[in-house]
């Protein structure tokens, strides 16, 4: 019987330790610095030798041939391609290695379009900041942005002299943040954003010049210690707003807010709203019209003027509130008020509770004011108008009390 014949197979190994390498003039690859393998790929055939360089900035090291193995991308840079880059899209993954290490995901510090629109851009990790837009109001500056995150590593993962501050020149179609905004300040001018979707928490700032489409937030928006964290502002109308944690204010002013110009959809919160020891905040604020409001927990006033406070300056729907409204040590706070139109209705699952700050405790309207009712009791407190249900220049439907009046 002739001998069996061995038959050698060989396996191909993982890429070990590599440099930035050019792949394509659509691709990059490279390994961060948890040892994750990423690839950075382009819509557009933009990239080459003499670029490349120019276009990603690391923190040591170039593309093919350096001899930095892992390295943290600190920027994209389109900014010297003029019309060449406009409208690319790009997509940053990361995978985890093995050999090598990491978490699947890839932190980029700094994409830089300024001058030029970008299409669909997806980091799957963190990103700080994004620069977009040539002000043109039709086609939109940034097509979408999605991200795993936004601003958890501060200006780490930039170069020095960073910031989290991302300036859209024009509209941004779709913002999508699968964990936390955390420090990040997204500002869109010229143009609107068509949705806000963050799947963890709010501790940054969504400011937009124009119209603000649905806003969900998975967990809470939480003000900060400086003056306007923790925010949703929108200059023109905001179609709705979904929380499902708490509105919590912070010690700076108008932090843990939400505030358009305009009109102002549904507004759903599945715990507090809570003012904290800055003014306006833990604030719900229409310039126009409230379409109206749910808060599963209690209105909760804070220390400082109109904390825990909802207004409108236009007509406001029912309000329904699972808990309690508690007034606090500042005026007008733990506050629900249409200073110049009717409030469909108020109901109040706990009680009405006024504080020591003047108008704490408060359910006010200019006009007509729909039926109050009060599952427990109404209770004044030291402050003048606390504890205070008042229609001043309409008619008032009715008030129930299922406890007292104190």
């Amino acid at each position: 019987m002739p001998p069996k014949r061995t038959i050698l197979r060989f396996e191909s190994l993982e890429p070990r330790d590599a440099p930035a390498t050019l792949v394509s003039a659509t691709k990059l690859t490279f390994q961060d610095i948890d040892g994750d393998n990423v690839a950075v790929t382009f819509s557009k055939a933009i990239l080459n030798a003499g670029n490349v360089d120019t276009i990603f900035k690391f923190d040591a090291g170039k593309v093919d041939g350096s001899n930095a193995t892992k390295q943290q991308l600190q920027k994209i840079d389109l900014t010297g391609f003029g019309a060449t880059s406009a409208g690319t899209a790009i997509t940053a993954a990361g995978t985890h290695s093995a050999v090598t290490g990491g978490d699947g995901q890839v932190n980029i510090g700094f994409i830089n379009s300024t001058g030029f629109d970008l299409g669909a851009v997806t980091v799957a990790g963190d990103l700080g900041q994004i620069d977009a837009g040539n002000s043109d109001p039709v086609a939109p500056a940034l097509k979408s942005l999605t991200v795993r995150s936004m601003g958890r590593f501060g200006t780490d993962t930039q170069a020095p002299g960073g910031n989290l501050v991302s300036d859209i020149d024009g509209s941004l179609g779709a913002l999508v943040v699968k964990g936390d905004v955390n420090g990040s300040f997204v500002s869109v001018r010229e143009g609107t954003i068509g949705s806000v979707s963050i799947g963890g928490s709010l501790i940054g700032v969504i400011f937009c010049f124009s119209d603000i489409g649905a806003v969900t937030i998975g967990h809470d928006v939480q003000g900060g210690t400086g003056n306007f964290t923790g925010e949703i502002r929108s200059i023109g109308n905001l179609a709705s707003v979904t929380i499902g944690g708490s509105l919590i204010g912070g010690s700076g002013n108008t932090s843990g807010d939400i505030f358009c110009n305009g009109d102002l959809g549904a507004v759903k919160i599945g715990h507090d709203v809570i003012g904290g020891a800055g003014t306006r905040s833990g604030r719900i604020d229409a310039g126009g019209k409230l379409a109206g409001l749910t808060i599963g927990g209690s209105l909760v006033g804070g220390a400082n003027s109109d904390s825990g406070e909802i207004s409108s300056s236009g007509d406001m729907g029912a309000v329904k509130i699972g808990h309690d409204v508690q007034g606090g040590s500042g005026s007008n706070s733990g506050f629900i008020a249409s200073s110049n139109g009717r409030l469909a209705g108020v109901s109040i699952g706990g009680s009405l509770i006024g504080g020591s700050g003047n108008g704490s405790g408060e359910i006010r309207s200019s006009g007509d004011m729909g039926l109050v009712k009060i599952g427990h009791d109404v209770q004044g407190g030291a402050g003048n108008s606390s504890g205070f249900i008042a229609s001043s220049n309409g008619r008032l439907a009715g008030v129930s009390i299922g406890g007292s009046l104190i």
